[in-house]
Order: structure tokens, then C-alpha cells, then sequence
């Protein structure tokens, strides 16, 4: 329980720092895919429905996504 307590004390701090590292991708898909992903916690179907697009698609711009995450990361 106490664990509980405190992931949803840090939660709010959490989705901060992904929105910030989000908000560095200037493709605007890529950033709309993370935050469906990892902010709204939606699963790849309801991400691939709410882009109008294919799972593979919304999974493969997820894959792009990372990939410039981590190159971002390494500067």
C-alpha cells in the first residue's frame, strides 16, 4: 500500500519529465504517439484508432520515436 501511495505521489513528477523530453521530437506524430503511449496509457490499437492509423504504424513511429529520443539523449 505504501508503495502505491508513493507512485502516485511521484506520478504527476514522472509524466513532467517524459513531457519534457517528449516536447524535444518537432515531428508532431512522434510526440502525439509517446504521450498516448506513456501519458494516456493507451494501448497500440486505441493509439492506431486515435491517429487513424495501423497498429504497425503507430507501433513503427513509436520505434522512430525512441530512436530520436535516444540520439537527443546522447548530445
Amino acid at each position: 500500500e505504501n508503495l502505491i501511495v508513493d507512485l502516485k505521489r511521484r506520478l504527476p513528477i514522472i509524466k513532467g519529465e517524459i513531457m519534457s523530453v517528449v516536447d524535444e521530437l518537432e515531428d508532431t506524430e512522434l510526440r502525439k504517439v509517446l504521450i498516448y503511449r506513456y501519458i494516456d496509457w493507451l494501448s497500440w490499437n486505441d493509439i492506431a484508432a486515435k491517429m487513424f492509423i495501423s497498429y504497425s504504424s503507430s507501433r513503427r513511429l513509436h520505434d522512430k520515436a525512441i530512436k530520436l529520443i535516444r540520439i537527443i539523449d546522447s548530445y
